[in-house]
């Protein structure tokens, strides 16, 4: 499987991606519910309030990583990971809409919510993650080449 291939699939499955972000050389990382597009858009829902929101208004490189695979879930097997470098930016404009219908139905979040954020009673925004790139480490599915990239155009 092309590592494009892999890395979409395992991201239709996966909820929780640890976002990186940086201020003054300074890292720090949080976990976040993610829905990712087709093209490996990944979004998010937070407050301009909260740290790496304010750090990526700053600096919008950021980087995610994803855990597919852990030796908790399936003992014995060696673990899937993903990691993707990126720009970070709030969604707005015609698109955001649909992009967060999308991320709410797969997140299973509540309906009110939605609508909240909508009409701008509840402060969060929809953010979103463009990758550049991509890295998958599956020492299982690739034992002679497990790390591969995927450059995003």
């Amino acid at each position: 499987m092309e590592p494009k291939e892999s890395i979409l699939k395992h991201l239709k499955v996966k909820k929780v991606m640890q976002l990186a972000t940086v201020r003054d050389g300074q890292p720090w990382v949080c976990n976040l519910h993610f829905w990712a597009d087709d093209d490996g858009n990944l979004y998010w829902i937070s407050t301009e309030a909260r740290r790496h929101s304010q750090e990526i208004k700053d600096d919008p490189r950021v980087a995610a990583a994803i855990a597919v695979q852990t030796d908790e879930e399936v003992p014995g097997t060696p673990p899937i990971g993903i990691q993707v470098e990126g720009d970070a930016e709030i969604v707005t404009g015609s698109d955001m809409q649909t992009k967060l219908r999308s991320y709410f139905d797969y997140q299973n979040k509540p309906e009110k919510l939605y609508e909240d954020i909508l009409s701008g009673e509840n402060p969060h925004k929809l953010y979103r993650l463009k990758p550049r790139l991509y890295v998958i480490f599956d020492v299982q599915n690739s034992p002679k080449d497990p790390r591969q990239e995927w450059r995003v155009s």
